[in-house]
């Protein structure tokens, strides 16, 4: 497969499709996503677009934030990589039974769990994390590989994807970059399905 000019992506807009016009997107929907993720994989183009856009659906899902809307706006600028480490099945969020937790037993909160076949965590600079919070349920925790979280390269047979083991044994939760969802946890699956 032909590896994508990353940067060429960016120059397009396409990391930016879905991020509000805000924060330096185009505000456009999942169907016009749908399109690009269709023609690249039409292509057989290797890139970390299917990471990306799931990362940008995820974090439209919570509070806004100071830190969120940095993040959304690095991202539509090309200049952030994200992965988004969420089960693999919908029944795991239903059941309460998600993969990482925020432990607020002893002393500031720290993020334990891990999740395999994360979409393009190799290459990520940012991984946002599905995790559960006895504080305040599902939230988004967003995380940088190598600072206590680690990431590991699955070797697969599709040379267009790119996919890792995301595992957090005891990583500092920062505040403000815990955040909590505005709308269903849910939908996580349901875009994921559908990219």
């Amino acid at each position: 497969p032909a590896a994508a000019d990353w940067k060429q992506l960016a120059q397009a807009g396409w990391p930016g499709l879905e991020v509000p016009e805000a924060h330096g997107g185009a505000g456009a929907s999942l169907a016009e996503v749908a399109v690009v993720l269709e023609e690249l994989g039409r292509a057989a183009t290797a890139s970390p677009f299917l990471g990306t856009v799931l990362a940008v659906g995820a974090l439209g899902l919570v509070q806004p934030s100071p830190a969120r809307d940095a993040l959304l706006g690095g991202v539509a600028a090309g200049d952030v990589l994200c992965a988004v480490a969420m089960p693999t099945g919908d029944g795991d969020l239903a059941a309460g039974q998600l993969p990482f937790r925020v432990d607020r037993a002893e002393g500031p909160a720290r993020l334990l769990g891990g999740v395999p076949f994360v979409p393009d965590a190799p290459a990520a600079d940012r991984v946002i994390v599905l995790a559960d919070d006895p504080a305040a349920g599902p939230v988004l925790v967003d995380v940088a590989p190598g600072a206590g979280v680690a990431v590991e390269d699955t070797p697969v047979v599709d040379a267009t994807r790119s996919l890792g083991e995301v595992v957090s044994d005891g990583t500092p939760v920062d505040p403000g970059r815990c955040w909590q969802f505005a709308g269903d946890p849910h939908d996580l699956h349901v875009r994921g399905a559908v990219a």
